[in-house]
């Protein structure tokens, strides 16, 4: 491994025009397929959006007795007067009957019953107070028939990104030109993690114009691509200007950085990307979509910093080092 990262580290020093245009390419492309897929994709994302709408204005109840199939004549008949005060909710403009014969909705063995609660359009305090009063209707609702409430009114997600994310930009610059003692070194460091970053995260957009993808992935591969990206690039920087000040020439002291620190940085974010990617085992959408994004940007983080450092380090090595 320490070979090859450093015959790598060799070819991105010896050739760093090629490595440069290179990845430049691999961002245009993820760029090209974002831009494509999301102008053709517009007509479906506007029917996505009014199907979104549509199931944000539906709550579910589910019946689930403690004895006995739902179809029993006891259960149907405490179904159905739950099902009678469930009109009377707030909000409420439609109950569907899942014991209706000609379009039932219940489970094969016939154990759980599913009934849904149409909503008209509502504010959002109403929202808040429509889902307040199901919640409390579900807790009232006979314990023998097991009724529990599916669906939320209550919007949910990460946080948008804002102000802070820059401010912790600037913190980590400030924080490696003191380490450094340059500000071109930190500069460096900063720049090929951002476009390590940048390159993931334009792969994982382009990705979402094929996908369905939710947006709190997004934010966390964006925040564990930053991170991981200033360490690696960090360790090779390091050892670079190591290599650097004990006399070697740029370019050997640049594949000897990399078959070095370079090694250390292919193990750690090897064992990031097994980490994240065992979130495949919980088996939830969400949860998936937030690992595997998350492995994908730590990759591109990992691939950039042995190939980057040609160019990027060559820059650096301008000033002479301390």
């Amino acid at each position: 491994m320490s070979l090859f990262l450093s015959r790598v580290g060799g070819f991105s020093a010896r050739h760093r025009r090629v490595v440069l245009v290179s990845w430049l390419a691999i961002f245009v492309i993820f760029a090209g397929v974002f831009v494509g897929g999301r102008n053709s994709s517009v007509d479906e994302s506007a029917s996505s959006s009014h199907e979104t709408a549509i199931q944000a204005t539906e709550l579910k109840l589910v019946f689930h007795p403690d004895s006995g199939d739902v179809t029993s004549a006891k259960n149907a008949k405490e179904i159905q007067s739950v099902l009678a005060k469930a009109h009377r909710l707030p909000g409420v403009e439609t109950v569907s009957d899942p014991l209706n014969a000609q379009q039932p909705f219940i489970s094969e063995d016939k154990s759980v019953a599913v009934a849904t609660l149409g909503y008209g359009q509502m504010t959002d305090d109403q929202r808040e107070s429509n889902y307040e009063a199901a919640l409390e209707f579900q807790h009232s609702a006979p314990d023998s028939v097991g009724v529990e409430l599916g669906g939320n009114f209550v919007p949910l997600g990460a946080p948008e990104m804002g102000a802070g994310e820059g401010v912790g930009v600037i913190i980590a610059f400030v924080v490696l030109a003191l380490t450094f003692g340059s500000m071109l070194a930190a500069g460096v460091n900063l720049l090929l993690a951002v476009f390590g970053l940048g390159t993931g995260l334009v792969g994982i957009m382009a990705y979402g114009t094929l996908a369905d993808l939710d947006s709190s992935a997004i934010i966390l591969a964006a925040m564990l691509g930053l991170a991981v990206g200033i360490d690696y690039s960090l360790f090779i920087i390091s050892r670079f200007r190591t290599e650097l000040r004990s006399g070697r020439p740029v370019s050997e002291a640049i594949a000897r950085a990399t078959g070095t620190a370079g090694t250390a940085v292919v193990f750690a974010g090897m064992t990031v990307i097994v980490a994240l990617a065992a979130l495949l085992v919980a088996n939830i959408s969400a949860i998936t979509q937030m690992g595997m994004t998350a492995a994908f940007t730590v990759a591109v983080s990992v691939l950039a910093a042995p190939c980057a450092p040609g160019p990027g380090l060559r820059a650096q090595s301008a000033r002479p080092t301390p």
